[in-house]
């Protein structure tokens, strides 16, 4: 290697520099940030039916090694919040939806078209352990 300041060496060094491979780590890094995409918390679904009852999906980021839990919150008017467990270690949930159907009361969590958990409304219209949930109901 020629010494810092012999004419010609930054030119070289630059040229080299530019062109370096990606090492493996960066592309790995890359796709986990897009996959995983850790920004991404908060209510990534909410549905108010008729008698007023509310419901959300959120997804809170924990850390690289788990990285989202998922829970569903829902609420009866003038009732607390309640939530239960939908999955852990996951992905984002950026495709995620709650879908009801008033002839069977039944309330569907989907995520990316895949149904993944149901609450039969006639039943109990709420599910889970009482909790308060870090983000506010999203208006639709």
């Amino acid at each position: 290697i020629a010494h810092p300041f012999a004419r010609g060496w930054r030119t070289r060094r630059c040229r080299q520099l530019r062109f370096a491979p990606c090492h493996t780590s960066d592309v790995a890094t890359a796709l986990y940030t897009f996959y995983v995409r850790p920004w991404d918390s908060g209510v990534v679904a909410s549905i108010e039916i008729p008698d007023g009852s509310r419901y959300m999906v959120i997804q809170n980021y924990d850390s690289w090694s788990e990285p989202y839990d998922v829970k569903l919150f829902s609420r009866i008017p003038g009732e607390e919040w309640r939530s239960s467990y939908l999955a852990h270690e996951s992905g984002s949930w950026r495709d995620a939806s709650l879908n009801y159907d008033a002839c069977s009361k039944r309330l569907t969590v989907t995520n990316s078209g895949v149904g993944c958990s149901a609450i039969d409304r006639a039943k109990t219209p709420v599910i889970g352990m009482p909790d308060h949930p870090p983000f506010s109901f999203r208006d639709s």
